[in-house]
């Protein structure tokens, strides 16, 4: 397991690497990530290349579901979220409801890699989001399930089509 996520860390890490300040040594070119650790600051494209690559290196570490988890050791949906935004330097709300009140409004047809999708997993008619995922791109998007932990998934599956809310774009 460790293994497999050094190796997808690698390409997030390499990413980071690459990125260059915008002028040495001014303190506003930089910022303290989630995890306390100075990282260069982020245009938008860079920071959602930072969220897609590492939810993509997080989907080959073999990281399991855990109800409330928010770290490597385990997460839940919206703290899979919550901490891949995290390393690209933005705060999003713990909870997936929370998360469904942030940003603009995407249509489907809309929706870009980095985009936030919503789903009521909890079941009814309720429009209050209890699952949220961060898409990918063609169809599909990054999230943690009970069974596979953190994985790919389709938007046209049918389980995650009768369910889905909407999106948000929060960058």
């Amino acid at each position: 397991m460790k293994k497999n996520l050094f190796k997808g860390l690698a390409a997030a890490s390499v990413l980071m690497a690459g990125l260059s300040f915008h002028s040495a040594g001014a303190s506003a070119d930089v910022f303290t990530d989630t995890f306390g650790k100075l990282q260069p600051k982020l245009n938008v494209e860079q920071k959602l290349n930072v969220v897609i690559e590492y939810a993509d290196a997080l989907t080959h570490a073999k990281i399991k579901y855990k109800y409330g988890g928010t770290s490597e050791k385990g997460f839940d949906a919206s703290g899979f979220v919550q901490h891949v935004y995290g390393k690209a330097g933005v705060k999003l709300p713990r909870t997936s409801a929370a998360m469904q009140q942030t940003g603009k409004t995407i249509q489907k047809k809309d929706l870009k890699p980095g985009d936030l999708v919503f789903f009521n997993t909890a079941g009814g008619s309720s429009k209050k989001a209890s699952f949220v995922g961060i898409y990918a791109g063609h169809n599909q998007f990054f999230a943690v399930t009970v069974k596979k932990g953190v994985t790919v998934v389709k938007l046209t599956d049918s389980y995650w089509a009768k369910k889905y809310l909407g999106a948000k774009r929060v960058m």
